[in-house]
């Protein structure tokens, strides 16, 4: 692919703050989002955190618009995409709308809404039912709130896989700049926590402190871990054509280099101790942006306190780098807690941010290392020269992602 494409701009609504200086702020200080869950009640179960948005109001970050008509997801999808396109220093609206698209990733968000809408139908019948609630509880209808708001006329789509899906919306949206049928896509993903989502972790016993007499907290690659703690959020970054970006003197967070992704048909029943699709998926990535994996300087792990899926990546990590000493390695979920469709496109913003400060956020609970993913973790936040990364992300269905970014020549500023 000839076309060059760069990130000009970064939007978050996470657990850990919203926007990117909050963002940032609270990684590099180690601060974490997670706390005891508000949005619905806890009580009879043994697992009560996760990484809850606390202080979001929709209807302050999208002033001017009417949130009613949008359920919590995709309020957090529309206040990612304006805060991205404001970071960007877009001239909206009068940027060229037929040539912007917009590509989201998401896998439970509307699942709360689907369930209220079915509740209804069935106990009240089924003209008792909200068309507002039938509409929101399609997947798609997010990302078709953010393209009505803001006026994108080139695509809009939705990318569904799993822990992988934001790193698979913004591959999709690379190549539609690279076949030239845009110059700018917003990209990212974001899931919302609710009682539906969260059982589906919690019944299967996946989650932290889900099994009766365990300790619930989230650390990564600790020998102490015994499973996730969720998140949730919305993350995106905004993809540029690179001759369109420099045209406008946009400011060029990094450059898309490489994706690479894989599925372990054998991990979705078992974990595979060979790692084959984090490998290769980590392979792939590496070659697509052309380098060895000596060149590469930071991994933002998918670390998700997971027993297996850490343990995976580790051993994945191993088959890849000869020598892991070198670089620099961290976890940022340890903070905001898994937050699935969302993760990646957050764990983008945070080396995008890595890469342009030199600064790499802490894996935080880090105490025990696990002999069995021990790691040279960052657990304070640390400088180094750092120009290239990769962005891991995988799950227990056996679906990995990879994804490397570097600083584009004569870009690199402080953050």
């Amino acid at each position: 692919m000839s076309k060059r494409v760069v990130i000009t701009g970064l939007g978050v609504v996470s657990p850990v703050g919203t926007g990117k200086t909050d963002f940032w702020s609270s990684l590099v200080n180690g601060q974490s989002g997670i706390k005891k869950i508000e949005l619905f009640d806890t009580s009879g179960l043994n697992s009560k955190l996760a990484g809850e948005i606390t202080d979001f109001d929709g209807q302050k970050v999208l002033d001017g618009t009417n949130v009613v008509a949008l359920d919590r997801t995709a309020q957090l999808v529309c206040a990612a995409v304006k805060l991205g396109i404001e970071d960007a220093e877009l001239d909206w609206p009068a940027t060229q709308k037929s040539r912007t698209g917009v590509i989201i990733g998401g896998t439970f968000g509307h699942m709360h809404t689907y369930s209220l809408f079915d509740r209804t139908q069935l106990g009240k019948g089924f003209l008792a039912a909200s068309a507002k609630d039938f509409a929101n509880s399609v997947a798609i209808t997010n990302v078709g709130h953010a393209s009505v708001l803001f006026g994108m006329e080139a695509f809009n789509g939705l990318v569904s896989m799993g822990q992988s899906s934001s790193l698979g919306a913004v591959n999709l949206a690379t190549s539609y700049i690279g076949l030239d049928r845009a110059d700018l896509v917003v990209a990212g993903g974001a899931e919302s926590l609710f009682i539906e989502n969260f059982l589906q972790f919690y019944l299967p016993e996946q989650l932290s402190g889900s099994r009766s007499g365990e300790s619930e907290f989230c650390a990564p690659f600790d020998r102490k871990r015994n499973g996730m703690v969720l998140g949730e959020g919305s993350a995106v970054v905004v993809l540029e054509e690179y001759e369109h970006a420099k045209a406008r003197g946009a400011k060029i967070y990094a450059e898309i280099l490489g994706f690479g992704t894989a599925f372990d048909p054998q991990f979705a029943d078992r974990p595979n101790p060979a790692a084959k699709g984090m490998t290769r998926a980590m392979k792939m990535a590496i070659d697509r942006a052309e380098l060895s994996p000596e060149k590469i300087d930071y991994v933002c792990l998918n670390g998700n306190s997971s027993v297996a899926v850490d343990e995976t990546e580790a051993a994945a990590l191993g088959n890849v780098f000869d020598s892991p000493s070198n670089k620099y390695f961290s976890a940022i979920k340890s903070m905001t807690g898994e937050c699935f469709s969302a993760a990646g496109a957050m764990q983008i913003c945070a080396s995008a941010m890595t890469l342009n400060s030199g600064v790499v956020p802490p894996t935080i609970n880090y105490q025990d290392p696990d002999p069995a993913c021990a790691l040279p973790l960052v657990t304070k936040s640390q400088e180094g020269d750092i120009r290239t990364a990769i962005i891991n992300t995988m799950d227990d269905s056996g679906i990995a992602a990879s994804l490397v970014i570097g600083n584009a020549p004569g870009t690199r500023r402080a953050a």
